[in-house]
């Protein structure tokens, strides 16, 4: 496996430019709604992402673990404001936009039929958090270098197609899906040669 970029001398600084210079790929699937979610990373030394266990009111996706996000609603300007909106309402975690590095590649739920657009940021700590019980259960913290030594690769099928998803295990809980996807194509960037 290769070096993760952010376990560097300026790890964050090369994260960020390369995240910042990259060109998204955008999908569009007809009938589908669009979504955006934040990768957060936080930490100095020891970087984790932030994750959320969706609670079992929530219309979509019930108690999986996700990224904290959601749908576009007429009063977002942009997916990114949608991003930070829910985000602060998922978690009360306020992320400015200047703070946001860019964007990856979007990514299709094939089940609820969202076009999730993820973007990425960084925070050297993680403020009080106030959870949103009717939206999230749990905050989970992975560490960065823990997804590194254990992310491994499934197919998964859709309409006959099959795909090379992300999937990985988060203590007693499983990161699959969109979800799983996001972060793979994220270490997938921040490991060259992986």
């Amino acid at each position: 496996m290769g070096i993760n970029i952010l376990e560097k001398l300026n790890g964050i600084k090369v994260a960020q430019h390369i995240i910042r210079s990259r060109k998204a790929k955008s999908l569009q699937v007809q009938g589908a709604r669009r979504a955006g979610v934040l990768l957060i990373i936080y930490g100095r030394r020891n970087k984790k992402i932030l994750f959320i266990k969706r609670s079992n009111k929530v219309r979509y996706h019930q108690g999986e673990i996700s990224l904290p996000g959601g749908a576009f609603d007429s009063r977002d300007s942009s997916l990114v404001d949608t991003a930070i909106r829910e985000t602060s309402e998922e978690i009360g975690l306020s992320i400015e936009p200047s703070a946001i590095w860019g964007q990856l590649d979007d990514v299709p739920t094939h089940v609820s039929n969202f076009v999730i657009t993820p973007f990425v940021t960084h925070l050297d700590r993680l403020p009080p958090l106030r959870v949103n019980l009717d939206e999230s259960v749990d905050v989970i913290g992975t560490p960065l270098r823990a997804l590194l030594g254990v992310h491994s690769r499934r197919l998964a099928g859709s309409q006959g197609l099959r795909k090379e998803v992300g999937f990985f295990r988060v203590g007693e809980d499983i990161v699959w899906g969109a979800t799983g996807s996001i972060v793979k194509q994220f270490l997938d960037i921040i490991t060259p040669n992986g």
